[in-house]
């Protein structure tokens, strides 16, 4: 039993190692940010903004525009504004309601003092959770705009973003609704370094090697018994292999990417060179036995 454990976790610092050496394979890119984890922020293309002028808005004066919702469980529009380098003492109030709605499903108001230049200003409310694929309407009023006391519209692109809020007991009630979630709205981008069938390969066949090897070490290896790897060449092969697989992991440690790649290749060929070996030393044994 203590030799089955030892070569479990032997395997699973090995598969490790070579995983941390290897990595320069997939660049996996993820939306995380700043913000919670079942919080998602998106820009979308269809976020329009009617009669925009870059001036300022007038006491009277609104700013509307609308949007199609690209998830559910909407929470949160943000207007990127310009305060004209000076803080403002103006009011204004933010509504929002469903296209084809009769009345505005919020509206709140907010002072313009604390608007930055340039940067987007959220409008919270209540979570809609049923969002997707629908069109909202929203409007920004001035309520004591004067000229230079107020606020405006920017000229930096995208204009807005929506932000999506989904609840805890959303995602955990059904692990196909966590999973789908982190791979639609987190993961943003998964591809390989290198060209996808080598990439694939490599990672596919180390699997399968892993398991063989480590199916061998149950069954036949005796890890600790040196003068049997010497009178089996086909041990001292992987052993080998192994020993380059750590090197090529020291080495990527150090920055040399390239070298790291090349190492991790030869340990590869080295191990399926040793695995092959065994099985032709098997099927040899069994002949004469």
């Amino acid at each position: 039993m203590i030799k089955k454990i030892t070569l479990l976790l032997f395997f699973i610092f090995l598969t490790a190692v070579y995983i941390y050496s290897a990595s320069n394979l997939t660049v996996v890119q993820t939306n995380l940010g700043e913000e919670a984890f079942s919080v998602t922020t998106k820009a979308p293309g269809n976020f329009q903004v009617e009669n925009v002028d870059y001036g300022e808005l007038i006491k009277g004066e609104k700013l509307q525009g609308s949007f199609i919702a690209t998830n559910d469980f909407l929470g949160q529009v943000s207007i990127r504004f310009y305060n004209f380098q000076r803080i403002n003492p103006d009011s204004v109030v933010f509504r929002i309601k469903e296209e084809g709605a009769k009345d505005w499903y919020y509206e709140s108001a907010y002072t313009t003092g604390q608007f930055q230049p340039n940067m987007l200003f959220p409008f919270g409310f209540p979570v809609i959770s049923n969002s997707k694929a629908k069109t909202y309407i929203f409007e920004v009023e001035s309520l004591d705009g004067k000229p230079e006391h107020s606020i405006g519209i920017s000229s930096v692109e995208p204009l807005g973003a929506v932000l999506y809020q989904y609840p805890k007991s959303y995602l955990f009630s059904n692990p196909s609704n966590l999973v789908g979630y982190i791979m639609e709205e987190k993961i943003e981008k998964i591809e390989l370094g290198f060209p996808t069938l080598i990439g694939t390969g490599i990672y596919v066949n180390f699997i399968i090697l892993s398991l063989f090897l480590i199916n061998l070490g149950l069954n036949q290896l005796k890890i600790f018994n040196l003068s049997w790897a010497k009178k089996n060449m086909s041990a001292l092969i992987i052993i080998f292999g192994i020993l380059i697989i750590n090197l090529a992991a020291i080495v990527y440690y150090l920055k040399k990417t390239q070298l790291s790649m090349d190492l991790t290749v030869i340990a590869f060929f080295v191990l399926v060179a040793g695995v092959i070996y065994q099985l032709f030393d098997l099927k040899f044994k069994n002949k004469n036995s």
